[in-house]
């Protein structure tokens, strides 16, 4: 039975504790009745393992939690991030208390709330309300008057369901390359007084923000103008925080671990997207692996050291551990990044006659072939179909190929 990838195994964050407990201080807080709106920045370079940090400190918090993700491509639907958003709080919402929470909104929203949220969130109208007639009416979502409707019935929609005991938390990846549209929507909600119960989370790249002065003047404004904003810096892992984690992951006392830790840290610089990579390759090389006799896992550190990559670029340690991949996987993974950061499936099966592939590749195998990159964890699946890259390098790496 082939070991799975450690970097499938890790559960635990090491060397954050202080940042998971400004996090639940900020959730306790927005639990207060009638709380001010708390907005959190986190800034840290890529792969240092912010969106996992907001992922430890909410997955067992009873609240609203939607997630959204900025592409460094700007997706063609400039209101595509806010719609993920939104379509995780409906689905949160579909799983917990359905009955209360349209009791709540059945008479706080007006027709042209309905309609709008109907409009731009698909999941609305299966969760919240049978249908209405005229209630499939199409808005005119680019022209000003249908911008400002939807910025209306999600002020109505965030003051109505944002609650003592389930606050709303929005969690945005990747700020640095937010678009103009939804900065502009979320400082509409954020910046509403009559919106309580809410936190919101913005990650971002501090070494490229600086290329996105739309998006840093937004973070400033937003910071000046509420009292409940924190602020954090995520650096890179410590020496003994990368043991820390590799005694967790290995399941070995410290003292064995060391070595291989202090090495990583000078293969790595302590950037926890780096270093699971490079457990993934020590492991595929067979440089780390388990002991026939105790079960235990064992290395050569001297081997470590002379075998493994000595570039500092992650993206060639990325490329390294995908080519391990059998080639038709790795086919599909270039086509799909051809549809960008984010694709959908269907689509993808649609291009595959008109993009030029080494191989020839059938709508079965696409579907085989995703199914494998999920369980490899390179992509990660949507309700509707679509699919995406687990992480940035990843995307760039399959690009660079």
């Amino acid at each position: 039975m082939q070991e799975q990838k450690l970097s499938q195994l890790l559960q635990k964050l090491c060397g954050r504790e202080e940042d998971l407990n400004t996090l639940n201080s900020v959730f306790e807080k927005a639990r207060i009745r009638n709380s001010n709106v708390e907005a959190v920045f986190i800034a840290g370079p890529s792969g240092c393992g912010k969106s996992a940090l907001v992922e430890q400190a909410f997955k067992n918090k009873e609240c609203l939690l939607g997630s959204g993700k900025y592409a460094q491509r700007r997706d063609s639907q400039p209101l595509s991030v806010f719609v993920r958003v939104m379509t995780q709080i409906f689905d949160t919402i579909g799983s917990t208390n359905l009955e209360k929470y349209k009791n709540l909104l059945k008479d706080e929203l007006s027709y042209d709330d309905k309609r709008t949220l109907n409009q731009i969130i698909p999941k609305y109208s299966g969760y919240m309300c049978a249908p209405t007639t005229g209630l499939n009416e199409k808005l005119d979502l680019s022209s000003i008057k249908g911008l400002q409707q939807i910025k209306n019935s999600l002020r109505c929609f965030f003051r109505t369901v944002a609650l003592e005991d389930c606050p709303i938390v929005i969690h945005v990846d990747d700020l640095q390359w937010a678009s103009d549209t939804t900065l502009d929507l979320f400082e509409f909600i954020l910046l509403d007084s009559e919106i309580k119960q809410l936190v919101f989370i913005g990650c971002y790249r501090d070494d490229e923000i600086l290329n996105n002065k739309t998006a840093l003047k937004w973070i400033e404004r937003i910071s000046s103008s509420s009292n409940q904003t924190t602020k954090l810096s995520i650096g890179t892992l410590s020496s003994d925080a990368i043991n820390n984690l590799l005694s967790d992951l290995l399941k070995l006392d410290e003292k064995e671990t060391k070595d291989l830790a202090i090495l990583m840290k000078k293969r790595t610089n302590g950037n926890v997207f780096y270093i699971l990579q490079l457990l993934d390759h020590l492991q595929a090389e067979g440089l780390l692996y388990r002991d026939i006799m105790t079960c235990q896992f064992k290395w050569d550190i001297f081997k470590v050291q002379e075998q493994t990559l000595l570039s500092d670029n992650v993206v060639e340690l990325v490329t390294a551990n995908m080519r391990r991949l059998p080639t038709i996987v790795g086919e599909v993974m270039k086509l799909a990044s051809c549809l960008g950061f984010r694709f959908n499936e269907k689509i993808l099966i649609l291009i595959k006659g008109i993009i030029q592939s080494q191989v020839e590749i059938k709508d079965v195998e696409i579907q085989d072939c995703l199914r494998i990159l999920i369980k490899e964890g390179l992509m990660e699946r949507f309700e509707n179909g679509d699919l995406e890259f687990s992480h940035n390098k990843i995307y760039q790496a399959t690009v660079s190929e």
